[in-house]
């Protein structure tokens, strides 16, 4: 098995009974020597260049997954009054639980960052689930594990400056 964390992925033992089937999307705990973590199936290789979304693990020869209880969340922070053009606005990341709730029209503050959610890109393999890619109405939620990416509007400045 393979485990990734924001950037980063090693290798762990997944012990599991041959019948038992396994498909993308499937959560569970992984034990390793560093720490015990909270994981996301994302793929199933079955051979060289042969990958799957659904297996019985006697099929399998590695499973790729990601930590979700606790994730990195891009954001994409807007000034608060502007255009809206890209150079005006700025990217940071929040690390937080994979359950934590971010919620459009809901204003959060994360160290000297306060913003106002506008709206979230969610990951591809979970937009099915919530029924669309992008949630941008008032009131429309997602988990930070199934976040791509943050919108937000500043809620402390009306421009960046450099000086």
């Amino acid at each position: 098995m393979v485990v990734s964390q924001d950037g980063d992925s090693y290798k762990a033992t997944l012990n599991a009974v041959a019948e038992e089937e396994i498909e993308a999307g499937d959560e569970f705990v992984v034990e390793t020597e560093a720490a015990i973590q909270q994981v996301e199936v994302t793929s199933i290789e079955l051979g060289p260049e042969r990958r799957t979304e659904h297996a019985t693990m006697d099929e399998v020869e590695t499973v790729w997954t990601r930590v979700v209880d606790n994730v990195g969340v891009n954001i994409t922070i807007h000034p608060k009054e502007g255009d809206g053009r890209n150079e005006q606005s700025r990217s940071t990341k929040a690390f937080l639980p994979g359950d934590f709730e971010f919620v459009v029209g809901k204003t959060y503050e994360f160290g000297d960052d306060e913003f106002e959610v506008q709206s979230l890109q969610l990951r591809d393999a979970v937009a099915d689930d919530y029924r669309h890619k992008k949630l941008d109405h008032e009131g429309d939620l997602a988990f930070a594990k199934d976040i791509k990416r943050v919108f937000g509007r500043d809620e402390k400045t009306s421009a960046w400056s450099a000086w």
